[in-house]
């Protein structure tokens, strides 16, 4: 059978409404075909999938599956009958399984997970499953021998707020920029033009980065694979980044005002991790899972030195719930931020009751709730808190609530990891 890998090629609600395109699904996908190459699988057997929107293989294929899924978009694989699914860097955005996704991750174990979240999930319902880091820990490093260019500081995506920590003399040879690239038509010569971007950045870092700055998850993971300095700026490190954490060190608002900006040191050998990931890799697309190496790989990222993760999102929820015991509340938003902010009411409050997700395009199961409409539902609710955890549904979300009468901040706020 032949080999499938994701590609990012079709808009979705987010691409529509924010007119950005994210290049790190890009990257992505080129640390995929880095990982084929390894495993000696040729280009010409390799066939594409969308990363967003529904899933069907024109052919019967051992699927990659990779990346930060949910069932909004890309759960759909589960559903076609011929992808036969390889799970290598797989992340979850749901702690809540339902029973014919644990039947499937137990037909298709060992699962090797992104971070640690999604293996704890899992083995809390007796999956087999480990920890194997993001895909694109595989990308090649860059020539150590090109480094007379190599003087420019990389900030991307961070914060207006952190940006005035930095001092001058660091500013004379910074960068600014974003992962997120603005596009005017949502077209798939718009969508393809993001993997040349994706390339183009991706060269920028190795020839001029003298250290990255980021927020981004797929910036600072491909930089650390490429033997690039790197160092984590943001408060609200989700779980998603629960494995990162073995690499570099992340810095909250406060602890970088006190950062000496000295070049960080190497945490771990990262060409020994990725060589081992390559080898582990290679034999799960050989179909031959190496136990003994998987686990050395899982050892590595279970001895490591933890962040604190969503330290603003925890903060900012005991403010909203501060009087409260046992939190009532309704999430609206059913995508990476919703599930990042529920986890963490749950961590805080065990007890606490989701009582509605509501989302104005999203449908299905999320949290072991059906998905609703907001016109729906919130009518039924006239006292209850409801927390807004999406980005781009954000404004849209909140002049609903005011033309109900619902006041910002009292019953209704935002909460998110971009906050």
């Amino acid at each position: 059978m032949r080999y499938a890998k994701l590609v990012n090629t079709i808009p979705v609600d987010y691409n529509v409404i924010t007119r950005m395109i994210n290049i790190g699904d890009s990257i992505i996908t080129s640390a995929t075909d880095n990982l084929l190459r390894y495993a000696g699988i040729d280009s010409k057997e390799v066939i594409e999938l969308p990363m967003y929107g529904k899933c069907c293989a024109p052919e019967p294929c051992y699927f990659i599956a990779q990346g930060h899924l949910g069932r909004q978009y890309d759960m759909s694989f589960m559903d076609d009958p011929n992808i036969s699914p390889v799970f290598i860097g797989f992340a979850l955005k749901d702690s809540y399984l339902l029973e014919k996704e644990i039947a499937y991750f137990k037909r298709f174990e060992p699962i090797l997970c992104r971070d640690e979240f999604t293996k704890n999930v899992l083995q809390r319902y007796d999956i087999e499953a480990y920890i194997s880091g993001c895909i694109t820990l595989t990308l090649p490093k860059r020539n150590e021998a090109d480094g007379s260019k190599r003087n420019k500081y990389f900030f991307v995506d961070i914060h207006e707020s952190f940006q005035k920590l930095i001092p001058e003399d660091i500013k004379e040879n910074a960068v600014f920029t974003s992962q997120n690239i603005k596009i005017e038509m949502l077209d798939k010569s718009a969508m393809k033009n993001n993997e040349e971007v994706a390339r183009q950045r991706l060269e920028e870092y190795k020839s001029f980065a003298k250290m990255v700055i980021t927020s981004k998850l797929h910036c600072m993971v491909p930089c650390i694979a490429m033997g690039i300095p790197v160092i984590a700026v943001g408060n609200n490190f989700s779980y998603r980044y629960s494995f990162a954490d073995t690499f570099i060190d992340s810095y909250n608002i406060e602890q970088l005002e006190f950062y000496d900006w000295s070049i960080p040191r190497e945490k771990v050998d990262i060409e020994g991790v990725k060589k081992l990931f390559l080898d582990v890799g290679k034999s799960m697309l050989q179909h031959k899972p190496d136990i003994k190496k998987i686990q050395e790989l899982d050892n590595i990222y279970t001895g490591r030195m933890k962040w604190e993760y969503c330290q603003g999102i925890k903060r900012y929820l005991r403010e909203i719930f501060e009087n409260e015991k046992i939190p009532e509340y309704i999430l609206w938003g059913a995508s990476s931020g919703g599930y990042a902010v529920n986890e963490v009411i749950k961590e805080l409050w065990p007890e606490s009751r989701l009582l509605e997700v509501v989302d104005t395009f999203a449908e299905g199961i999320f949290s072991g709730k059906t998905i609703k409409r907001p016109s729906d539902v919130l009518g039924n609710y006239p006292d209850t808190k409801i927390i807004i955890s999406t980005l781009s549904g954000r404004e849209s979300a909140e002049q609903f609530l005011k033309t109900i009468g619902k006041r910002e901040n009292i019953e209704y706020y935002f909460v998110h990891e971009n906050m």
